[in-house]
């Protein structure tokens, strides 16, 4: 059994807590960001997750009725027709939308039990159809979203779940008497109540003034150009009008809007050679081209570099904001093709980003990416993204490699750039971007080569922030003050 675990970004703690029970109690878990392999698309992933799942655990508070992503999510699992549980963990009321997907959902009020809710959502599935039963000595009253607690009132739990049946009939015999109420009342031409939507928690009617205007939320677009975060190569600060960074939408839909920024923002190896040093191993031995079918794949990321994404240097580059703590040594001179690289001399890529933005970037369970080669491909293909673009001025002061000299010396007008793609059947080669001199327009190359430009992608969902702008290039999206 595999359990679709949904949450806003603020509840992470608790909700890796309900995964690491479930998961010992022998129910496999699906959780973002864990089970999102880095580099592919999150939206897809999410919907793999959902689809492959036999059950729904909603963490329901304040977060997660305004998040549009949880809200999507239960949409999802609703169509599926996932049998689901929504933990209860504050008093917010959830939202017209949320609450037209919930409202025959079973609900589980762990407000006055919010550190032991892991063991009562175990209980609460093993009642689901299809699934063992818990003795009865064992089992929690399952209460509907507005339901008061009925533990320790003395009565059986046959009886309270009777009582609980007769209450939720009686509610629908009020319901359907109050539409032919309504009915009436509105063909006679008489006043029709004020609904309960248009009135506050206490009961007392909104007038027109009163109501708060929806929000109005910026909708971008594919092709649409968005100003976010900063960044200046070489170690130096961004300051003030120096390093911002241009980002153009080249997906936008109910999964978020993908940003892929319109330079090269960097030019670095992929991975360092993780032996430290380019071409001998951890034993010193030197890489022999003659004998490249010998060597075993450790032996391969120990002389050129690792192709797995994850494990990358410019992974945990990209990712980082201030001291960028690598996956294995830290990158070493002597590690790439040109015995330097320029990741030594610098903090993480996120360090001058605010805290606001890179707030937005962690809540899509993303981070800071490349795109892989079948992305790439395919927004070129529908137009969305252009494949051609050069390196910053600030990259090329900084980073400059010979790679970049040879390119130019060529003649080439745009510059190569790395994807998160390994080839096949190797340790080491990553597939790149080459659309300038080569006759294909991709590329193999060892991670450890020095040259690589780096065009990072994040993936951000705009209606979690106020936008200013109008998505021209002259005028581009950026987060309001």
């Amino acid at each position: 059994m595999q359990i679709f675990i949904s949450y806003a970004s603020e509840q992470q703690e608790k909700a890796e807590r309900v995964c690491t029970y479930l998961e010992s109690r022998g129910k496999r878990c699906w959780i973002a960001p864990r089970d999102i392999p880095a580099g592919t698309n999150y939206g897809e992933e999410i919907i793999k997750g959902i689809e492959g799942s036999d059950g729904f655990v909603l963490l329901f508070d304040a977060s997660a009725n305004e998040s549009q992503h949880v809200l999507r999510e239960v949409e999802r699992a609703v169509s599926r027709k996932l049998p689901m549980v929504v933990c209860r963990l504050d008093d917010t009321v959830p939202s017209k939308s949320m609450e037209y997907f919930l409202l025959s959902i079973q609900w589980l009020d762990v407000r006055k039990e919010v550190q032991h809710f892991p063991e009562l959502l175990d209980e609460a599935f093993e009642r689901q159809p299809g699934t063992a039963k818990a003795p009865e000595d064992r089992q929690k009253a399952v209460l509907p979203a507005e339901g008061k607690q009925l533990a320790g009132t003395g009565t059986s739990v046959r009886s309270r779940l009777t009582l609980v049946a007769a209450v939720l009939l009686l509610l629908l015999i009020m319901l359907v008497l109050g539409m032919v109420q309504k009915a009436r009342e509105e063909k006679k031409g008489e006043a029709v109540p004020t609904p309960v939507e248009n009135r506050d928690n206490a009961g007392k009617e909104i007038t027109a003034s009163e109501t708060p205007e929806a929000d109005h939320k910026t909708e971008l677009k594919t092709g649409d150009y968005v100003s976010f975060g900063r960044y200046m190569p070489g170690g130096e600060a961004a300051k003030a009008g120096e390093g911002e960074i241009e980002w153009q939408v080249v997906e936008a839909g109910t999964e978020g809007v993908l940003l892929v920024s319109t330079r090269i923002l960097a030019i670095r190896p992929f991975d360092c050679a993780e032996s430290g040093s380019f071409d001998r191993d951890s034993n010193g031995e030197v890489y022999d081209r003659n004998r490249a079918d010998t060597y075993t794949l450790q032996q391969m990321r120990e002389f050129r570099g690792s192709n797995r994404w994850e494990d990358s240097d410019l992974c945990a580059w990209l990712n980082a904001g201030g001291v960028v703590h690598y996956p294995g040594q830290v990158p070493q001179n002597g590690a790439t093709d040109e015995h330097g690289n320029a990741f030594g001399a610098e903090a993480g890529f996120l360090t001058d980003f605010t805290k606001a933005e890179v707030a937005l970037i962690e809540q899509s369970g993303s981070g800071v990416f490349l795109l892989t080669k079948e992305q790439a491909e395919a927004y070129a293909a529908d137009g969305s993204l252009r494949l051609e673009t050069t390196p910053t001025e600030e990259a090329i002061a900084a980073d400059e490699t010979s790679w970049y000299r040879t390119y130019k010396a060529a003649g080439a007008t745009d510059y190569i750039w790395a994807t998160a793609t390994a080839a096949e059947e190797s340790a080491c080669e990553i597939y790149y971007v080459d659309i300038s001199l080569a006759k294909e327009k991709f590329g193999k190359k060892y991670a450890a080569a020095a040259g690589f430009g780096v065009r990072p992608a994040i993936r951000i969902f705009p209606e979690n922030v106020s936008l200013e702008g109008d998505g021209s290039r002259q005028n581009p999206y950026r987060p309001a003050n």
